[in-house]
């Protein structure tokens, strides 16, 4: 029998695992857009302390600002999840954060189970997304990394078996999120490569109409069974201070009303202790997040187009509104009379598919809808704040841990497909499940 060709549509942790399960057995591709390379949620920035020029590479010069600014760190709830996370942590890739973990204000909503939780948490070891990356390395899969999927097209297969799959997407500049629409749009598809026996879309833009730029063309039949699932929107503030603040906390919970959801503390993380600033990843909560998208949303309600994050807005508006927050937030934890540091770097990101809400719990129903959910363009969001860790395994909940139509051999997998509690695990895991179901269906 022929070696099964299989594509995979993100290099985030979804798109590592599914990858390294079935790349023993098939040729598999791995397609990612991302501008710094593989990692999806699982993002960090480096940035060159005397310049501030954002750097692409994982060996950063000495001294540099780093940021994990999306995942904050990974739970290990599952006993397959413990075993990923103990094979990372032996392999160097994964250690226990040893932060110390506190709550500020009142009624304050745990992040992933944070402060409280007693079981360890774990981070990449030199940042969040060298957990992805590693996994990769390692997989035996060939990753295309600066390359979007913009859609995809069935077409017979030489050998006379079942029909196969052409991928058609762009590389460059034309690739990234933050681009130009007018850059991006003039740049036209072309195939990649020959066509797959099967495809695992990981991404759930991918699912969206052609408007947005990380649409991948999938047939309506499995897109709407993605797009509908509500999201819970995050903005990310990235601010380095000239001198340490003087906390006694490294990861900051915030009570009910402040716009800031969760702070994290680079140094704090194994692997990043050294830096010429301290440095600090801000989250929103989801209801900030919502009032940012209602205002500037993320397609042009003219026109239809996508709107690119840009720096002019992100920078005047969302992130320093987070930072003066955070610092308001925590002046009564810092030394009296002490003043506030100088802020050296403070970049802001917008998180459209931060999460997905969780499902039938709090009053919310199969796609996560509750009393919370607002619609911006056509577009579900969460706004107040869901709870991040539940025990419901998807077995117990009848349900799969991810999205196919086998007959087509096109399957969708991520947290945004999975009933467990969103996030990091679910996604790994979901990845996990795909591809176990993908094999079975190539016969692999």
């Amino acid at each position: 029998m022929p070696t099964r060709r299989v594509a995979v549509v993100g290099g985030g942790i979804t798109g590592a695992v599914a990858a390294s399960a079935l790349a023993p057995v098939c040729e598999v591709h791995v397609y990612d857009q991302g501008r710094r390379g593989p990692g999806g949620r699982a993002s960090h920035r480096t940035v060159d302390p005397s310049t501030l020029a954002v750097l692409a590479t994982d060996a950063p010069p000495p001294g540099a600002l780093e940021f994990d600014h999306g995942c904050q760190f990974l739970r290990a709830d599952d006993a397959r999840m413990r075993t990923l996370a103990a094979e990372w942590v032996d392999r160097g890739i994964c250690a226990a954060w040893r932060g110390r973990f506190g709550t500020v204000g009142d009624g304050a909503s745990p992040f992933f189970g944070l402060p409280t939780s007693a079981a360890p948490v774990y981070v990449g070891v030199g940042g969040m997304h060298r957990v992805p990356r590693r996994v990769l390395e390692a997989s035996g899969a060939t990753v295309h990394a600066g390359v979007r999927v913009s859609g995809l097209r069935r077409v017979a297969a030489a050998d006379g078996g079942p029909p196969q799959w052409a991928l058609l997407g762009v590389g460059g500049a034309a690739a990234f999120h933050d681009t130009a629409e007018a850059v991006a749009a003039a740049t036209e598809a072309a195939a990649l490569g020959a066509p797959f026996d099967a495809v695992l879309l990981t991404d759930v833009s991918s699912s969206f109409a052609n408007w947005h730029r990380a649409s991948a063309g999938v047939p309506e039949s499995l897109a709407a069974r993605v797009r509908e699932r509500v999201r819970v929107p995050l903005f990310a503030a990235m601010v380095a201070f000239a001198e340490p603040l003087g906390l006694a906390l490294d990861g900051i919970n915030f009570g009910d009303g402040a716009p800031v959801w969760w702070a994290s503390r680079t140094q704090s993380k194994p692997g990043l202790e050294s830096g010429a600033a301290e440095c600090w990843t801000l989250v929103s909560t989801p209801a900030f997040a919502v009032d940012e998208i209602t205002a500037v949303p993320m397609q042009d309600a003219a026109t239809g187009a996508f709107r690119p994050q840009e720096d002019s807005y992100l920078n005047s508006g969302p992130a320093p509104a987070l930072l003066r927050a955070f610092t308001d937030a925590v002046a009564h934890l810092r030394p009296a009379e002490a003043p506030l540091p100088r802020v050296v770097y403070l970049q802001g990101q917008r998180w459209g598919s931060a999460l997905p809400a969780p499902t039938d719990v709090g009053g919310r129903d199969a796609t996560g809808r509750g009393a919370g959910t607002v619609r911006v363009l056509d577009v579900a969001y969460e706004r107040s704040t869901p709870p991040l860790t539940f025990d419901r395994a998807p077995a117990a909940a009848g349900a799969a841990d991810y999205a196919a139509d086998e007959g087509e051999r096109l399957f969708y997998a991520g947290d945004f497909t999975s009933r467990r509690a969103p996030g990091f695990e679910a996604a790994a895991l979901s990845g996990l499940d795909a591809a176990s179901a993908l094999k079975r269906v190539l016969g692999v």
